[in-house]
């Protein structure tokens, strides 16, 4: 741990990082949670989480969470997605990762995920400001002091964009109600609509087809989530101004309305068939009535 801490704060070449994500989720694979029950425990505490679950430490530690969103992108490719070319032994131990990070770990990576797009969006928009203030002034110190910040913010931007793509594959296996909520949706519609960086914009779009395809069983669910997004006037809102979009961001938003207008007709589709079996079984239940008599 101390090692993966060292790679991250020292800024090392990103197939470094990369190399380093790879071991700690072979880690996990063989170690959690039988071997390593606290390991998630033990990493958010090492980005900066305290134990009653404090991240604003965290916050301040933009390496680590770049360092954080790597290993939960890579963990996403090679524990929660289902592949049928691993053994049946691999596939039942992924689950049982799955299942121990449900138990914790899940809602506090939501929680510090949603607090770092939240602070960092914040800070770039103050930056931004303070860079137009020091335009002003031509001194080489202004200007060095500029650079840095410009620095440290493309980092973080970096970080707000891996982010999102973190949680659109979470929402996929963790409970809804985490994301589904008055802090989470917000956040979403703010991101959607930051024209300074189509990769949020991207990463948000991802997270809210991300609820619109999850699985429900009941289909009054279903309609209910898409109900409680409203989500059709937030995209009606970028249909006026679609030729101002960039082109990725369009793609992706084409993809929302498609899984949302699927989503309605399978809704339609159900509610249509439950209507016919009622009246089929009051008929039923009439013929019935009628023999009797």
């Amino acid at each position: 741990m101390r090692f993966a801490a060292t790679c991250a704060n020292a800024k090392r070449p990103h197939y470094i990082k990369e190399k380093l994500v790879l071991v700690l989720v072979n880690l996990i694979k063989h170690d959690v949670p039988e071997r390593w029950p606290s390991f998630f425990g033990d990493f958010l505490s090492l980005v900066g989480v305290s134990p009653s679950g404090d991240v604003s430490h965290a916050l301040q530690r933009p390496l680590m969470m770049d360092l954080l969103t790597r290993l939960l992108r890579t963990l996403n490719a090679e524990v929660v997605v289902y592949d049928d070319q691993r053994s049946q032994e691999e596939i039942r131990h992924n689950m049982v990762i799955k299942d121990h990070m449900r138990d914790g770990a899940n809602k506090i990576i939501v929680a510090l995920l949603h607090r770092v797009i939240t602070i960092y969006l914040n800070g770039a928009a103050s930056s931004t400001n303070s860079n137009n203030s020091n335009n002003s002034s031509s001194s080489s110190s202004s200007n060095t002091n500029a650079n840095n910040i410009n620095t440290d913010n493309t980092l973080k931007m970096k970080v707000v964009a891996r982010s999102l793509h973190v949680l659109a594959e979470l929402i996929v296996w963790i409970d809804i109600q985490l994301v589904l909520n008055k802090n989470v949706l917000p956040l979403l519609y703010r991101c959607l609509g930051y024209q300074a960086n189509f990769h949020i914009q991207i990463g948000a779009c991802m997270c809210l087809r991300a609820i619109v395809n999850k699985g429900v069983p009941d289909v009054n669910d279903k309609l209910q989530i898409l109900h409680q997004l409203d989500i059709i006037k937030v995209v009606q809102r970028f249909g006026a101004n679609v030729q101002s979009l960039a082109p990725q961001f369009a793609v992706h938003m084409s993809e929302l309305v498609t899984s949302i207008g699927m989503k309605l007709l399978e809704g339609f589709s159900c509610t249509v068939e439950r209507v016919k079996e009622t009246i089929l079984q009051q008929q039923q239940q009439q013929q019935q009535q009628q023999q009797q008599q």
